[in-house]
């Protein structure tokens, strides 16, 4: 698929000690290097000097990894397009998304960012998402993986309808 064409990002990500108060993650990823799917040998992630940009699924909220993983990124001078799913975070978190904090405090530090909603469920979201991200901020250096579907039930109380959605989306 298109997301097969592009180098993934390493993303190591460090913890403070102790833990941050309030249980907010206050990650700094250590930027890797990639593998080019052209070539067996190890490149460098980005060339100095070129504009970066990656794709991050799975950030919509203000907290927890995948709003970590864009900050750190965007403290790094990375262009971001932040996916996300405002159904998930209803179901799950019984409020909608608040992305739109996230996008506004990553411009105000001067990162490019390009908010895209989908359903990763769908087949045919992951390449609509890589094309509107490449629509909006250019050529993309990365993708960041951070999306999960999380089932709060036992196995003996999961619904094939629940089983099936978290079996597609992660």
């Amino acid at each position: 698929g298109c997301a097969d064409q592009l180098p993934k990002l390493t993303v190591g990500l460090r913890f403070p000690s102790p833990a941050p108060a309030q249980g907010r993650l206050t990650a700094r990823p250590k930027l890797g290097r990639v593998v080019s799917p052209l070539r067996s040998r190890e490149v460098p992630a980005v060339r100095a000097g070129m504009p970066k940009s990656a794709l991050v699924t799975g950030v919509g909220r203000t907290r927890g990894i995948g709003a970590a993983i864009a900050r750190g990124l965007a403290q790094d001078g990375w262009s971001l397009g932040l996916s996300y799913h405002d159904g998930y975070d209803r179901r799950v978190h019984s409020e909608p998304s608040d992305v739109e904090l996230l996008a506004v405090e990553l411009r105000e530090r001067g990162s490019r960012v390009a908010l895209l909603p989908g359903d990763l469920e769908d087949v045919r979201v992951p390449p609509v998402l890589v094309d509107r991200c490449r629509a909006k901020l250019g050529t993309l250096n990365g993708l960041v993986m951070s999306h999960c579907e999380s089932v709060d039930s036992s196995l003996l109380s999961t619904t094939v309808e629940s089983f099936d959605r978290h079996y597609a989306v992660n």
